[in-house]
């Protein structure tokens, strides 16, 4: 096993004499036979070798005593340990993520940290050839792509390395058995209440009894090919993307050029004040003439770049772009990740959608008339239009009106502070059009039936007090128009 291991850290490029690496030692059998193997190679490779243990504070004392496992190794064999404890399962209520997910954030944090602190060349993990298949698996599953199907990679850009990745766990365990390594054992990695365990433990063992004993191998094979064809296909999509004709505010007085200008990801806040203001077009023969593949993966970089990342976006998101993009309607919108998207004449076009359109002292100087608020320089492409309207004129345009969920009518004097547009966020409540009290965001999608990566773009309007719209859907109680309005004000969604 030392000379396979030695050789997969050759042939994969791994890593080379005389450099400083930093293993992630969990004191499990994975990570405890990588940290042997390591140190089998040390004085040959000549290696500066750091240990890091997270204690994720979920076991008491049997987290405590793989710490004591992993450090004893380490004091044993004069190996610099470093121990870090993180209470993981607060953390992930506090940030309403799986523990899962909050734990290998932070591990990745931690391993980070340390990685600059000692200015060590590549990071050490202990995934194997099992934990590859169970992932792979989860993410079909899951319903992922061709790049998700690649697996973990032997070497990622940012100097993580995983050893153990052509390895069984049949033969990891052999050598510690072989070699008498002293190991912990976590029982989280046998409660099937997580997914990667029920994989494991469950769907797997059937495969293997029921359709094929080498499951494990197999899918581990697939996947390094799945890791070939998705490196070229990202290397053609890459040389597409470079040259790809995108121009920053178009139809502005200053045009800023195209991909020098549009470059690296833009820097997003919360602050509705510094959002980005820019609006970026780019061709629809150009978009239009790409392969459909590469249409999914230049919609997928641009959320990626300038929206709120691609997490929770399926392909269902994906495809809502792609259907205006086919169709070259102008004006047709739809919203996803913190960007929206429009048909903009003979182009796609995408900015922010999650900016501040104006506040209230504007919007009592501006409907003393029936023009729009937004008809001055800076708003003129805001999709929200308001407009004052006399009783007169308010019969026939509710007649006309009666069916289009994109306009609706309120009381002016009803409205607080600052008037602008967001997305969804965790706790929001609003008091549905027709219902008695409030209710929470969420449930009003679901009683709507409105699909789950569908939710995060759905435009607000909001005012100082909260949503008094939810665009294309429900007005709020709050502002509704009464017998008693003396103001009445047109929202139309453009």
């Amino acid at each position: 096993m030392l000379r396979k291991f030695e050789n997969t850290l050759i042939n994969k490029g791994m890593l080379s004499k005389n450099q400083r690496i930093i293993l992630g030692v969990s004191g499990g059998v994975d990570s405890m036979c990588m940290l042997d193997l390591f140190m089998s190679i040390k004085d040959r490779w000549k290696l500066e070798i750091y240990v890091v243990h997270i204690n994720h504070k979920l076991r008491g004392i049997s987290a405590d005593a793989d710490a004591d496992i992993v450090k004893r190794y380490c004091q044993i064999h004069n190996i610099s340990f470093i121990l870090e404890e993180i209470d993981v399962e607060d953390m992930a209520k506090r940030h309403k993520k799986s523990f899962e997910e909050m734990a290998r954030e932070i591990r990745y944090q931690v391993f980070n940290k340390y990685k600059k602190e000692l200015c060590a060349d590549k990071i050490a993990v202990a995934h194997n050839q099992n934990d590859q298949a169970e992932t792979v698996i989860m993410r079909f599953l899951r319903g992922s792509g061709i790049d998700g199907l690649a697996g973990m990679e032997h070497i990622r850009a940012d100097g993580v390395i995983r050893p153990l990745l052509s390895f069984s766990r049949e033969e990891i365990e052999n050598y510690a058995n072989d070699k008498y390594i002293e190991i912990g054992v976590d029982e989280t990695n046998t409660d099937i209440k997580y997914t990667r365990n029920r994989i494991r433990y469950k769907l797997i063992p059937s495969i293997q009894n029921d359709f094929n004993a080498n499951i494990i191998k197999v899918v581990a094979t697939k996947s390094e090919e799945y890791r070939q064809d998705s490196d070229y296909i990202n290397v053609k999509f890459n040389e597409i993307w470079d040259n790809a004709p995108i121009v920053v505010d178009k139809y502005n007085k200053n045009v800023y050029g195209n991909k020098n200008a549009y470059g690296s990801k833009l820097e997003v806040s919360n602050n509705k004040e510094n959002m980005d203001t820019h609006r970026y077009y780019l061709s629809l023969d150009f978009i239009n003439n790409l392969h459909s593949s590469m249409q999914t993966r230049f919609i997928r970089k641009i959320i990626e770049q300038n929206g709120n990342g691609l997490k929770n976006i399926g392909s269902a998101s994906i495809f809502e772009v792609k259907s205006i993009i086919n169709d070259m309607r102008h004006g047709a919108v739809k919203y996803i990740s913190g960007l929206q998207f429009e048909i903009v004449y003979d182009d796609l076009c995408w900015k922010r959608s999650d900016l501040k359109i104006y506040n209230n002292h504007e919007l009592n100087q501006n409907l003393q008339s029936d023009k729009s608020v937004c008809n001055d320089e800076n708003k003129k492409h805001s999709n929200l239009k308001v407009n004052k309207i006399t009783t007169d004129k308010f019969t026939s345009w509710l007649a006309e009106n009666k069916n289009n969920k994109y306009n609706e009518c309120i009381d002016m004097d009803r409205i607080s502070g600052e008037l602008y547009v967001r997305f969804r966020k965790s706790g929001d409540m609003f008091s549905p059009l027709g219902m008695n009290g409030e209710k929470k965001l969420k449930d009003f999608f679901i009683d709507e039936k409105v699909p789950k990566d569908l939710r995060d773009n759905i435009p607000l309007v909001c005012d100082d007090k909260g949503i008094i719209w939810v665009v294309g859907y429900r007005l709020s109680n709050r502002v509704k128009r009464t017998n008693n309005t003396k103001n009445i004000v047109i929202l139309a969604w453009k």
